[in-house]
């Protein structure tokens, strides 16, 4: 029986089906798949299955022949050490002095002191909130950002790859169809 018409662009309509639906797969494979080759995912478990398959004929092997495996004996020796350390000083003032006058100056002149301390303190904490504030502010713009993007890509990736896929399988499906007509 030879092919008809119909049947050999039967054929070729499902190779190119095939292929355009690998392509589609290979697209949104480098777009979700970054950094990973396209055939090392597929492939890992025959490195797996193979590896395992050819350890165990080498047991089996040497059980037969009765060779002693070989044994190997691993020692190591780890160590460390750390250290931390953190210092604060505390000054005080001295006594007051002995007199009511020069006491009441001194004392005085310890809550002017401590009222500067104080301001300077909470002047240090205030600029310390507005810049997490600012950075707070920076960081929920990049994070907002970044969801966008990754929304962006989503949609991208499930449009472009699927829409190679479903052509593909069109073309497939369209082709089986042709070879059911020609026969």
């Amino acid at each position: 029986m030879t092919p008809t018409l119909l049947d050999q662009v039967g054929v070729l309509s499902q190779i190119a089906g095939t292929l355009v639906a690998f392509a589609g797969l290979y697209k949104t494979w480098h777009q979700f798949g970054a950094g990973e080759r396209f055939r090392d995912r597929p492939l890992a478990w025959v490195r797996a299955m193979s590896g395992s398959i050819w350890s165990r004929l080498k047991l089996m092997a040497t059980r037969l022949l009765g060779r002693p495996r070989k044994q190997v004996a691993v020692a190591g020796l780890a160590g460390g050490f750390t250290a931390s350390a953190s210092l604060r000083a505390r000054i005080t003032w001295g006594p007051l002095p002995e007199t009511t006058e020069a006491a009441l100056t001194e004392l005085h002149r310890r809550t002017l002191d401590l009222s500067r301390t104080q301001a300077d303190a909470t002047e240090r904490l205030d600029d310390a909130v507005a810049e997490l504030r600012r950075d707070d502010v920076a960081r929920r713009a990049q994070v907002d950002e970044a969801i966008e993007r990754l929304g962006a890509l989503n949609r991208q990736v499930a449009v472009g790859g699927v829409h190679w896929e479903a052509l593909g399988l069109g073309m497939i499906l369209f082709g089986l169809a042709l070879q059911a007509v020609a026969r």
